[in-house]
C-alpha cells in the first residue's frame, strides 16, 4: 500500500529555507556583522539590533498561515515538536542560567547569545521524533 503524498507539506519544506527563514536570517546577519564592526551610538545600536525582528514576524505570520491549511495529523505532529522543544528549551535556559549564577562566564556563552538557534535545533528534533512516530 502506497502513502498518501502530501503536497502541502513538501513544498512547505522545500520553500522553507528560502521564501520564509531567509530574511529574517539575512537580517540577523547583517545586524550582527554591523554591531560587530561599526561604533555606533546607543540609539543606532539598538535600531539595529532590532533589525531582524520585523523579518522574525513575518516568518511567524507566514508559518502560522501555512499551519492552518494543514490536516489534523500534521497539526499533531507541529502540536508535539512544540510540546518537546519548548521543555527542551526551558531546561537549557535553566542550567544557563543556574551556571552563570555559580559563577559568571562558566557556560561559556551568555544566556541570550544566539538561543534562537538552540530552539530551531529543538523545534527539528522534536518534529524529527513526531515523524517518526506517525510515519
Amino acid at each position: 500500500m502506497e502513502k498518501a503524498v502530501d503536497t502541502k507539506w513538501y513544498q512547505y519544506r522545500r520553500s522553507v529555507g528560502l521564501t520564509l527563514a531567509g530574511p529574517w536570517l539575512l537580517a540577523w546577519g547583517i545586524s550582527a556583522v554591523l554591531l560587530a564592526t561599526l561604533d555606533l551610538g546607543t540609539v543606532p545600536r539598538a535600531v539595529v539590533a532590532l533589525l531582524p525582528l520585523p523579518a522574525f514576524a513575518w516568518f511567524l505570520w507566514r508559518y502560522v498561515r501555512y499551519i492552518r491549511t494543514l490536516d489534523e495529523l500534521r497539526h499533531r505532529i507541529e502540536l508535539e515538536a512544540l510540546a518537546i522543544a519548548f521543555p527542551l528549551a526551558v531546561a537549557l535556559l535553566m542550567g544557563l542560567g543556574q551556571l552563570q549564577l555559580a559563577r559568571p562566564g562558566v557556560a561559556g556563552v551568555p544566556v541570550t547569545s544566539g538561543f534562537w538557534l538552540y530552539l530551531a535545533v529543538f523545534y527539528l528534533l522534536g518534529r524529527g521524533i513526531a515523524e517518526r512516530r506517525y510515519a
